[in-house]
């Protein structure tokens, strides 16, 4: 802090309205009252000079980020004095709470209490809540008498290990604004009711320990993301499935989150709820490995049952697909892209893998794979096979294996076609939008390279035209010009 108040940077000319912006965005990150070795940056920034001072005392806003972790033998006074300040500078505006709550035994009940009330005083101002609970009675939080209702809540997250045999009941007070639920507790589901207002979601979190009866997610009748989660190695109890004839119809849904474990068992609960409910309006599917696996288990496979029956019992006009750290062939790939044709985005990150697991991870983004995406014209290849992906606009990858730029930049071309867009005319083909390549990382190169620096440049006639196009090599930015 000294230099800083001794500087004599370009720092200190900075207009307030550009520092404002910058303070913004620093303020704007995961909240975090008080770590041991880390004070927050809304303190940081307001003790560096009178004037940074005043601009953080009179902008509330830079206060309504609380985290209060109360997980140390250290004792949480000092979590309460940060947090009484933080309420105070954010005068009355929403506020964005974490709460972590003790291990039993480290702090007596009195301290909690006393958390609670200090809470529980600003009930009305809570917009986004996330609790970490160790005890049941943590959740009392949510219940009466400590509030009676939360106003403006629009997003609630439960997290934890809880010290109960069984899973606790919600019975939450109410909350008529909430539209997002994600309810992760490691090991003992909730024991959903009625009384919470389901049919309000928009967005929802399912993992093995979430709910003890899924029947209650078909009443979220407005939900527009669904996300269905295996990420943990607890040993599965399957929750209560209702017996239906035919799945139930959430008609609203856009999007599909499916986060998948290397461990086949645990990937059953996702065949669980997909047979439950059936979305035909989904637009937007992602499918993401596991990483917290990844390096005892290896890369999670692609979920071909799972994803033919989407598919094909579903019939949703899919226009958005996310594959990342997931191991697929470029076959595989290829096949199931054939039977998504209304594609215009397509997200692809190869997992990444160094040591025993690498061969035995499927790569999808080969050379072969780049040269499929090429627009052909009609006589070009055979009535049987249909031109892939003809609606693609966006294009994202992340690729590790192998690389060619030729190959890429013949890919391109071949969906821009000429100036007076002619090749686009003639064969039907959506004109690409924007085209993103990361090649490797910091940490890892390309396992093959397939290099011509001049290919490359050559789409930089391409970037006046009007696609944007990015190229990130090994964490370093290409410049096309």
């Amino acid at each position: 802090m000294n230099h800083w108040r001794c500087s004599t940077a370009l720092i200190w000319k900075i207009p307030d309205e550009l520092l404002g912006l910058i303070f913004d965005y620093l303020c704007d990150v995961e909240p975090r009252v008080y770590r041991k070795s880390r004070v927050p940056i809304s303190l940081r920034l307001s003790a560096v000079c009178s004037h940074w001072r005043f601009i953080m005392l009179s902008t509330p806003w830079y206060w309504t980020k609380i985290s209060v972790r109360c997980t140390s033998t250290r004792g949480i006074l000092p979590e309460f004095h940060l947090l009484q300040l933080f309420l105070e500078r954010s005068k009355e505006n929403l506020l964005d709470l974490n709460v972590s709550f003790p291990i039993s035994g480290f702090h007596t009940q009195e301290l909690i209490l006393q958390l609670f009330k200090m809470l529980a005083a600003q009930a009305h101002r809570w917009n986004s809540l996330e609790i970490f609970a160790t005890q049941s009675q943590h959740l009392c939080l949510l219940r009466h008498p400590y509030i009676s209702s939360c106003l403006e809540l629009t997003s609630l997250t439960l997290r934890g290990v809880l010290d109960s045999q069984e899973g606790p009941a919600m019975n939450f007070v109410p909350m008529p604004k909430l539209k997002s639920f994600i309810p992760r507790v490691f090991n003992r589901p909730l024991r959903p009711d009625s009384s919470f207002p389901w049919h309000q979601l928009t967005k929802l979190s399912l993992d093995c320990w979430s709910l003890s009866d899924l029947s209650f997610v078909g009443l979220c009748k407005n939900l527009l993301h669904l996300r269905i989660s295996v990420d943990y190695d607890s040993e599965m109890t399957p929750p209560r499935v209702p017996k239906a004839p035919v799945p139930s119809v959430l008609e609203q849904p856009r999007m599909l989150t499916l986060v998948l474990s290397p461990s086949e068992p645990k990937t059953r609960f996702v065949e669980i709820v997909l047979d439950l409910f059936a979305m035909p309006a989904l637009a937007h599917l992602e499918v993401e490995g596991d990483t917290s696996e990844q390096a005892d288990h290896g890369a999670a496979d692609w979920p071909f049952g799972i994803m033919d029956v989407l598919i094909e019992r579903d019939l949703f006009p899919l226009t958005t697909l996310a594959i990342h750290n997931i191991s697929i062939s470029e076959n595989d790939l290829t096949t199931f892209l054939r039977k998504t044709p209304s594609l215009t985005t397509l997200s692809i990150q190869e997992a990444q893998f160094e040591g025993s697991f690498e061969k035995q991870i499927s790569s999808p983004i080969s050379i072969n794979f780049m040269r499929s995406l090429c627009a052909v014209s009609g006589e070009e290849h055979s009535s049987t096979e249909a031109q892939l992906l003809p609606n693609l606009t966006t294009l994202y990858l992340t690729i590790y294996k192998e690389f060619s730029d030729e190959a890429f930049t013949d890919m391109i071309h071949s969906r821009w076609g000429d100036e007076d867009h002619s090749l686009t005319q003639e064969s039907s083909i959506s004109r690409l939008k924007e085209v993103v390549a990361h090649l490797g990382d910091q940490d890892i190169s390309l396992s093959k390279r397939d290099s011509d620096s001049t290919k490359l440049k050559a789409l930089s006639t391409l970037q006046h035209q009007g696609l944007f196009i990015e190229v990130v090599d090994s964490g370093d930015y290409v410049y096309l010009d």
